[in-house]
């Protein structure tokens, strides 16, 4: 998996951490500055740019109108300081990473 740029340790536990850029289907991320953990999964994502935090309640939400080939793991949009922003769907991208990732074979009942 090429979004997989290694591991990092969060709170005595090292976490995978995945190109977030990569998984929306952009150009690889050169030098990732910030990360990002997912509190309910053990995996991290590295993004180059953050613009800012703000709380907004769901009046300010709005659907996204989309083609065929839209991006499933973006979800509603925002109207922020007069642009329009998409939201990313965390559980969304957490779910994709698992479907890509090889799932190791158990090695119960195995002589070694």
């Amino acid at each position: 998996m090429t979004e997989l740029l290694g591991l990092a340790g969060f709170r005595g536990a090292p976490l995978p951490v995945y190109d977030l850029a990569a998984l929306l289907g952009h150009a690889p991320t050169t030098l990732p500055r910030w990360l990002m953990t997912d509190a309910s999964t053990s995996i991290a994502f590295a993004f180059a740019e953050f613009e800012g935090h703000v709380h907004v309640g769901d009046e300010a939400l709005k659907g996204v109108a989309r083609g065929a080939d839209a991006n499933a793991l973006l979800g509603e949009s925002l109207a922020w300081n007069g642009t329009v922003r998409p939201l990313l769907r965390l559980a969304a991208v957490v779910d994709a990473v698992k479907a890509r990732t090889p799932k190791s074979e158990s090695s119960e009942g195995t002589v070694g």
